[in-house]
């Protein structure tokens, strides 16, 4: 069986790569191709796929062209989704979107099957398919790869670790007050945050 990989700009490795393995010991040919942006060069790309019997696409919305043409090259369809992208950031005053809804339904509603990071997320898919074609499938890491280690510092304790972007350090300011609460309870916390942006906050050791 030949499943590809259609993913965008920034791979999620947990949600391809890692399953790579276990795919081709259980006789599956998997592989990644990224997508180009909208546009001819997505068309191009898709007329250049080369026929396989599923094609998992991870969060990309295509136009309905663009699906019929993808249903031309695959036997099936995936559609795997790790983010609630029929929603704006919870950062806009705003959340909802009515073409963000739209291109979910249009994804969801043209998949074989549909893989959901969340619960939340599958239940906003049943509402399109029926439940059965719907899987949760939390993101996960290789535990044969990242594995818990000792604390190297010498101070020892027990620490917190926060892992994310410029564009989401405001999630981690919003929990500032809960953060410096657990930080009285447990004296010997330490946060850890791996991010490109440093955040301050009072209460906790960073």
């Amino acid at each position: 069986m030949d499943v590809v990989f259609l993913g965008h700009a920034h791979p999620n490795g947990c949600r391809t790569t890692y399953s790579f393995p276990p795919l081709r010991a259980a006789g599956v040919s998997p592989r990644y191709l990224e997508a180009p942006p909208k546009g001819p060069a997505r068309l191009d790309f898709l007329k250049a796929l080369p026929v396989c019997d599923v094609a998992l696409v991870q969060r990309l919305v295509l136009s309905r062209a663009e699906i019929l043409l993808l249903k031309s090259r695959a036997r099936r369809l995936v559609y795997d989704l790790d983010d609630p992208i029929q929603y704006r950031s919870s950062r806009h005053f705003l959340r909802f979107s009515l073409s963000r809804r739209l291109g979910f339904r249009r994804m969801a509603g043209a998949a074989d099957a549909f893989l959901a990071s969340s619960p939340l997320i599958a239940a906003e898919a049943r509402k399109v398919l029926p439940p059965e074609r719907v899987f949760v499938v939390p993101s996960t890491v290789d535990g044969e790869v990242y594995r818990p280690g000792p604390e190297h510092s010498p101070e020892g304790g027990f620490v917190l670790g926060w892992l994310g972007s410029a564009g989401t350090v405001a999630y981690l300011k919003r929990l500032g007050k809960v953060l410096k609460e657990v930080g009285r309870r447990v004296p010997d916390l330490r946060l850890k945050v791996v991010s490109n942006r440093f955040v301050d906050l009072p209460g906790i050791p960073l």
